[in-house]
């Protein structure tokens, strides 16, 4: 009874994976590049073979698809000759391919059911990434920058399927969300991109006891923390052009001490414009917290901002108390339009947000699947106003890893901010982004916290 029971989930699973192929071709979710397609039939009395895959533009691809699924064919092949010639039911090999390209990397996911006549069902999901520019084979590690970003992927990963199971009302041990995600290559084999970010498939029954398929979009704001330069270029940017930001070799300042300067409430044209006139003569790279509903009207100075290197990151897009606001509708239209109108401006979501007044709680943060970064130095320039005292405000209690926050939306406080970096600079700190940050001091991120200092 329970053969049967796991024969008929095997054949469920082949079926609910076919036509997860059929309808995400129909409707374009997978944009399906091919010349003319594979197909071949063959019956004997002792076996049935059906294959059948679009071919690519790309030789290289083509070869190895079809190179893997002869090798399983001929298998499975010579294990129909051995069988019993009076078997009741025909052994069968079928295969289904789809092949999707996003700018030059061209993804290929095959599903191979074999059926035998002793009840048993094998499914196999292959995966092929291709990427044109290099002419190679990459899996996921050949993408990410090193270990650290590894990490980094998994504890995203982590997140959004927890989020996802929670959503669906799916149950998983934290024991088995921890195994699968692990920054291994196994737990990444099947991934690909597209116009959202980097999707992550987890076939049928990879995940212990769950029977769909399940695919995580890690979005395009994440993954070019963790990408190397030339997969980060290869996003398609919604905006009218795409910006490429700066980046330096943060190697320089490992072992330094370090200091995050962090701008509330802009952008400003005026004095926004003002702190990137001077960041250069400190060798500082800030992290720009902004309220949706002033991007609208100040694009230039953010888009320079990001640009030169600096985080673009969140405040929300009114300025509301989150722990106020009842329904999380509510808390969410203040995340969801932020990010929207950042993205519309320079081509990536935010993955910081600030909760305005530092007001934050488990349910929101859960809410929001975004990191939450607070501050531990608060420069009081909304109160005083007066860029002398903001400057002895910010050294007195600064330390290798603070966070601190100042408003760019005052001239006082920017002038002040610039004259705490002169003087910090002479006491050997250095000045890094929330992200760099994170990456020098070796930090994994949890979602689960919000973070005041490093």
């Amino acid at each position: 009874m329970e053969k049967e029971k796991q024969k008929i989930d095997i054949i469920i699973i082949y079926i609910i994976s076919t036509l997860i192929i059929i309808i995400a071709t129909s409707i374009g979710i997978y944009s399906v590049v091919h010349k003319e397609g594979y197909n071949f039939k063959d019956e004997t009395d002792k076996y049935i073979i059906n294959i059948n895959y679009p071919r690519t533009d790309i030789k290289e691809v083509n070869d190895n698809v079809k190179k893997i699924i002869d090798q399983e064919k001929e298998t499975f092949i010579k294990e129909s000759e051995q069988l019993n010639t009076a078997i009741s039911i025909k052994p069968s090999f079928t295969s289904e391919s789809i092949t999707y390209q996003y700018n030059e990397i061209y993804y290929v996911y095959t599903i191979i059911n074999i059926s035998k006549d002793d009840n048993q069902n094998n499914i196999k999901y292959i995966s092929t990434n291709y990427d044109n520019n290099e002419k190679k084979f990459i899996k996921m590690k050949n993408i990410l920058n090193d270990e650290q970003s590894f990490k980094q992927l998994s504890i995203i990963t982590k997140h959004n399927l927890k989020k996802y199971t929670n959503e669906h009302k799916i149950k998983i041990e934290e024991k088995v969300l921890e195994q699968i995600t692990n920054p291994k290559e196994e737990n990444y084999e099947h991934f690909y991109f597209n116009e959202e970010g980097i999707n992550i498939i987890y076939t049928p029954y990879q995940i212990e006891n769950i029977l769909e398929q399940i695919e995580i979009t890690i979005p395009w704001g994440y993954t070019n923390l963790l990408l190397k330069d030339e997969y980060k270029s290869i996003h398609s940017s919604t905006t009218e052009e795409i910006i490429v930001p700066n980046t330096r070799n943060i190697e320089q300042y490992k072992g330094k001490k370090l200091i995050a300067f962090t701008f509330d409430d802009g952008p400003n044209e005026k004095t926004t414009k003002i702190l990137l006139d001077n960041l250069n003569k400190y060798d500082a790279k800030v992290t720009f917290f902004v309220l949706g509903s002033r991007v609208k009207d100040n694009k230039e100075v953010i888009k320079r901002a990001y640009q030169e290197g600096n985080d673009i990151a969140s405040h929300t897009y009114s300025h509301k108390e989150l722990t106020t606001l009842k329904k999380d509708h509510k808390i969410m239209k203040e995340i969801e339009k932020t990010n929207k109108v950042i993205k519309d401006t320079i081509g990536v979501e935010p993955i910081y947000l600030r909760p305005p007044y530092g007001s934050i709680n488990d349910h929101i943060r859960s809410l929001t699947n975004m990191q939450t970064v607070c501050w531990n130095v608060d420069s009081l320039d909304w109160k005083t106003k007066n860029r002398k005292k903001i400057k002895k405000k910010i050294i007195s209690n600064a330390k290798d890893g603070s966070i601190v926050l100042v408003h760019d939306i005052y001239e006082e406080s920017v002038y002040g901010a610039l004259m705490a970096m002169e003087e910090l600079q002479k006491q050997g700190y250095s000045f890094v982004t929330i992200t760099e940050m994170i990456k020098l001091k070796n930090i994994d991120l949890d979602y689960e916290k919000t973070y005041y200092g490093f």
